[in-house]
């Protein structure tokens, strides 16, 4: 899907919102209430994001969220093309405008629009997708159940089970019991 991204202001928003999905395993409305004044960057390749609450965090501490080298540039040149400051990270866009915000439904239209264009199922897409994908990869990579759940911010390993599927799960557990 990173490859129907255009070069236009809409198709960088869209390769930044895949990239920082996947990055940070987080829930939509997560990522619609991320603010660009929140954002500090380490060095060339590692930029940190505060989210200041989410579902897990009711006490709203907030968490520091890291992203890898390939998400801190999207995000750079969304921020530099798009000319924000400060406000909301993601946002609509509507021609040449950009709305002061995003909603997080519209998540799940921008990943079902770039399934159509890159011939996959849109049906099969979801606003979790990246979600669940990232998760599915951390295990296939030997992320342990806790370090998915961490990382994601579950509490509960069923589900861990539920979104990385229970047979993928008893078949890795399988072949690490031969090892």
């Amino acid at each position: 899907m990173l490859h129907v991204c255009g070069d236009d202001l809409r198709g960088i928003r869209n390769r930044m919102i895949l990239l920082f999905a996947y990055t940070t395993l987080r829930r939509r409305s997560e990522l619609t209430s991320l603010r660009v004044e929140d954002l500090t960057q380490c060095d060339d390749e590692q930029s940190l994001i505060l989210l200041r609450q989410s579902k897990t965090d009711q006490t709203r501490e907030g968490v520091l969220l890291a992203l890898d080298i390939e998400a801190t540039y999207a995000v750079k040149h969304w921020i530099e093309l798009a000319g924000i400051s400060d406000g909301f990270l993601l946002r609509g866009v509507r021609g040449n405008r950009l709305n002061p915000a995003m909603d997080p439904g519209q998540i799940s239209r921008v990943f079902k629009s770039l399934a159509v264009k890159a011939k996959l199922d849109p049906k099969q897409i979801s606003g979790h997708s990246t979600r669940i994908g990232a998760a599915q990869d951390m295990l296939s990579d030997g992320a342990s159940i806790g370090q998915i759940m961490a990382k994601v911010g579950w509490s509960k390993v069923d589900t861990v089970m539920r979104y990385v599927g229970v047979g993928q799960l008893s078949a890795l557990q399988s072949k690490s019991n031969y090892r």
